[in-house]
């Protein structure tokens, strides 16, 4: 039988740089995770990136820059991925479980919560990978509130959040500025009754009017932030900007994998409920900062690359 043949790393090179091909699939949550990633790998080393919309192209024509790396997230980008991987011999990673099998593909990043083990080929995280950053500075007295509403995962108490957001601004000092936003997701009584917050101490601000980096500048910025605990993303996004996470109790459905990994932040303390801090304690953020996309990007260049 014949032995695999050995693959070599990938050169890499200011005249030579990275070329990336990112499997899209229009859904935001999935290209943000990707966008995350491909921003770490440029921080480290020279790439040229390509995005291929597979709800308009179907997948990337013939010719062209031939990829060394390829980045998906989502089941719809798995199959086109994976015959980019066979046709031009390309190191592929899947930010996620993947449909077709792990073994198709080079690396899976898949966070903890979905159950899998760590072996070769899987790459564990704390949720999914985000393109924040923790900055060197924050604004002091600038925190953050950001609501959700009901999922697969959690019923919603509209009137339950409202009451929580309220004492939380009643506690805050006078010169702390707050700002509140919501999310596609919240029903408009809630958000109606939140807007009626806003004063010189709270800025009430809707997702609709808002350009897609706010929310990352904003949670670079804040001190600390208050999400709901339906919005399972905003909370890994608000502990990658070294906040101080509080979580705001919403009702649960289930006790699936999303609701796991929430559980085990608050176990280990990277995360405070709003009972916990009714009772006194403080939002503290964790120490370091989580940063996933750096640390699967340090992989990535230490196991595939050669820089020269």
């Amino acid at each position: 039988m014949r032995r695999p043949r050995k693959r070599l790393p990938i050169s890499v090179s200011q005249d030579k740089p990275l070329v990336i091909w990112r499997f899209c699939d229009g859904k935001r949550g999935h290209e943000n995770q990707t966008q995350g990633l491909l921003e770490a790998l440029q921080r480290r080393v020279p790439v040229i990136a390509y995005d291929f919309n597979l709800r308009i192209t179907g997948g990337p024509a013939p010719g062209g820059a031939t990829p060394g790396l390829l980045l998906g997230a989502g089941h719809r980008t798995h199959g086109a991925l994976w015959r980019a991987q066979r046709r031009n011999h390309a190191r592929s990673v899947i930010l996620m479980k993947p449909s077709l099998g792990r073994k198709r593909f080079d690396l899976c990043v898949v966070p903890e919560h979905d159950g899998l083990e760590a072996q070769a080929g899987v790459l564990l995280t704390r949720g999914v990978l985000n393109r924040v950053r923790p900055p060197k500075t924050k604004t002091p007295g600038t925190s953050l509130i950001a609501v959700g509403g009901p999922s697969r995962h959690h019923d919603w108490l509209g009137a339950e959040i409202v009451a929580q957001v309220k004492a939380i601004i009643a506690a805050s000092e006078s010169g702390q500025k707050w700002n509140l936003t919501n999310s596609r997701r919240t029903p408009e009584p809630t958000w109606q009754a939140l807007k009626a917050l806003a004063s010189e101490q709270v800025t009430c601000l809707d997702w609709r009017q808002l350009d897609s980096g706010w929310l990352v500048s904003t949670l670079e910025q804040s001190e600390t932030a208050w999400v709901s605990e339906d919005s399972v993303s905003m909370i890994y996004e608000a502990l990658s900007a070294g906040a101080g996470v509080g979580l705001l109790s919403v009702p649960r459905r289930n006790a699936g994998r999303v609701v796991k990994g929430v559980t085990l932040l608050i176990s280990d303390r990277s995360i405070t409920t709003f009972g916990c801090w009714q009772s006194g304690a403080m939002l503290r953020p964790m120490t370091p900062a989580l940063d996933e996309s750096a640390r699967v990007a340090c992989w990535i260049e230490n196991q595939w690359l050669k820089i020269a």
